[in-house]
């Protein structure tokens, strides 16, 4: 818990520095604080999620894209677990749940996004040119996940359970409330909504907690992604020239990554919040 505090901690500083030198146009040195604030949140994050050490943070190093590489292919390992122990069950095989849940479909999206990293770590130096349009797609897709998210309250916001509702669909609530990203959560919400002292009005409390607790995920875990790879080249290439990529030729105002600075600062600045809300409400109170 100390270090996911000291995380966050330093990846706030981080980013003030970042500021304070991007104004004063120190834009190599704005450009590496900036990645590091990135990288520390993310390391955070992990942290968070239990299924990470201390120790494992020096195998990260400089790339949280690790973070989320990690997290797919865990993710299809129980997919296609799934989908052998399915051959198992023929009759529950065929049920509308399971067609509905489409393993095959989740596994072919694993794979899809597994390529994905691939590309970026091929094309890892090419992300210190990445285009203006590139950033702006990012930014879009981070904005329409904002909105998504505030729609999704607003209708946990509405949910109110009954007792018909609650003993026809129990299991059902639970695998769904299930956190991939914090197996002692979902241990303890488990735990709790098994409990048959609870009232309906206090199950409903505690679904609406979790819900809630999965979009404050989602709220900072999505935008730290997206900067993860955005930033993926350049806590070195800042310090560092690399294959004749000198920092002060191009850490200038020429650089997309460099003029859109600003819009990436309340990206990280909103997901810092988030996450510090995240650790306070299920993390540190654990």
């Amino acid at each position: 818990m100390k270090l996911i505090n000291e995380f966050l901690k330093m990846a706030n500083k981080d980013l003030k520095s970042s500021k304070i030198l991007y104004e004063h146009h120190l834009y190599p040195q704005a450009m590496f604080y900036f990645s590091q604030s990135v990288e520390k949140a993310n390391k955070a994050f992990a942290l968070s999620t239990g299924k990470y050490a201390e120790k494992d943070m020096l195998d990260i190093r400089h790339d949280s894209t690790t973070i989320y590489k990690n997290a797919i292919i865990e993710t299809k390992r129980r997919y296609k677990k799934l989908q052998r122990d399915l051959e198992e069950l023929p009759d529950f095989k065929n049920t509308e749940f399971v067609t509905n849940l489409d393993v095959q479909g989740k596994i072919k999206d694993c794979d899809n996004a597994l390529r994905e990293f691939a590309e970026i770590q091929n094309g890892k130096l090419d992300l210190v040119f990445i285009s203006k349009k590139e950033i702006v797609k990012r930014l879009e897709e981070i904005q329409t996940n904002e909105r998504e998210i505030k729609e999704g309250i607003s209708d946990i916001e509405k949910f109110e359970l009954t007792e018909q509702m609650w003993n026809e669909d129990k299991n059902e609530i639970i695998v769904q409330l299930s956190n991939p990203n914090n197996n002692e959560l979902s241990r303890h919400i488990e735990e709790e909504l098994n409990n048959s002292d609870l009232t309906i009005q206090q199950i409903e409390d505690l679904i609406k907690k979790m819900y809630f607790g999965f979009f404050l995920l989602v709220s900072f875990s999505h935008p730290l992604y997206h900067l993860a790879v955005m930033t993926l080249p350049h806590s070195v290439l800042t310090r560092y020239p690399q294959n004749e990529l000198y920092p002060s030729k191009i850490y200038t105002r020429r650089l997309a990554i460099i003029r859109n600075l600003p819009d990436l600062f309340n990206v990280q600045s909103k997901a810092l919040k988030h996450l510090e809300e995240y650790c306070q409400e299920y993390v540190f109170t654990e």
